[in-house]
């Protein structure tokens, strides 16, 4: 049977490797994170800005190949209001661009435009522009 000091000694060792443990994992995340801050490149990241009716509705990095507009439960940009289409529209990636494909009624093909940073679209009452921003 262990003595009451060799149980506390055993307690002490375990608190502190623990201790331990937790400072090393403090550091290291610390130090991950500055050298991600610091490195010297950078990219640019596209944002989808959609205003209704002239107020901010929804800031979208854009990061997949496809998005559905629309009010139907299937859809990745949710428009309310009445009037709009279970699928509106579509916003898909071709080569390194994003091109925008409307109306989709019957699952039709519909007309494609290329989506240009700065450019505002008007689906219904919403606004729609896509915007570069520098992620470092």
């Amino acid at each position: 049977m262990l003595s009451h000091w060799t149980i506390k000694l055993f307690h002490a060792i375990f608190v502190s490797s623990l201790g331990a443990v937790t400072l090393w994992l403090l550091f290291v995340s610390m130090t991950s994170d500055m050298v991600r801050r610091s490195s010297p490149k950078q990219r640019a990241e596209l944002l989808l800005r959609v205003w209704k009716d002239g107020t901010s509705y929804l800031s979208l990095p854009l990061g997949k190949g496809h998005y559905l507009i629309g009010r139907g439960p299937e859809c990745d940009i949710f428009l309310k209001g009445p009037g709009i289409p279970l699928k509106v529209a579509e916003i898909y990636m071709k080569g390194d661009d994003y091109h925008l494909r409307m109306p989709l009624e019957d699952e039709g093909e519909g007309n494609e435009k290329m989506l240009l940073p700065g450019e505002k679209l008007m689906l219904y009452n919403y606004a729609m522009q896509l915007d570069k921003r520098e992620i470092t």
